[in-house]
């Protein structure tokens, strides 16, 4: 097996080391640094001999703070394309799979980053597409969030508990109507 990124030979490693009743975790690492390789059928192995842990609760670092490397990579196993996987909906960094055999990638620090965060319990949710589906869409609204606080600014904050307000009023579908409207159009009539 050969690095996706500089082809050197990967070296047989242990990923996780045992601790607290938790087994350790072999895997493969590139010599120069540049990532770490868990095959499938380790992982599930490994996933087979402890329990796992609660969600976690750990902030995820960004791509750029974890040495994400945003290309195409074969994977090391069967030389297949690798697809790219977010880790967690609110940003964070990416992990590379193959389809065909379920290895997983790691780019830089993104082992040690999955590591802490708490995420290797949780690894084959992550890499389903109704976690990247949800992951998408949170990026989506987030992004929506973005653009409207650089245009509005702190006036975003009055809208919010405006609506807030409107939202939880027993008259709401009034308010609504009432804002719809355009000011100095003819009013409507109400009943």
């Amino acid at each position: 097996m050969t690095c996706p990124l500089c082809d050197a030979d990967l070296e047989r490693s242990t990923l996780l080391d045992p601790s607290d009743g938790v087994p350790g975790l072999r895997g493969f690492r590139c010599p120069r640094g540049h990532g770490s390789f868990l095959p499938a059928d380790l992982y599930f192995a490994w996933r087979e001999r402890h329990e796992p842990a609660d969600a976690p609760s750990e902030p995820v670092p960004s791509s750029e703070e974890v040495g994400d490397v945003k290309r195409a990579k074969l994977c090391p196993q069967d030389e297949r394309i690798m697809s790219r996987y977010r880790v967690r909906p609110e940003g964070g960094f990416w992990l590379d799979r193959c389809a065909t055999c379920g290895g997983v990638w790691f780019d830089g620090d993104e082992w040690d980053a999955t590591v802490e965060a708490g995420l290797l319990d949780r690894l084959p949710t992550l890499l389903t597409d109704a976690w990247q589906r949800q992951a998408e869409r949170a990026v989506a609204a987030g992004g929506t969030e973005d653009r409207l606080r650089d245009r509005l600014g702190e006036d975003l904050d009055r809208v919010d508990g405006f609506r807030a307000w409107a939202w939880q009023h027993p008259q709401r579908h009034l308010i609504f109507s009432r804002l719809r409207e355009r000011p100095g159009e003819p009013e409507e009539v109400l009943d």
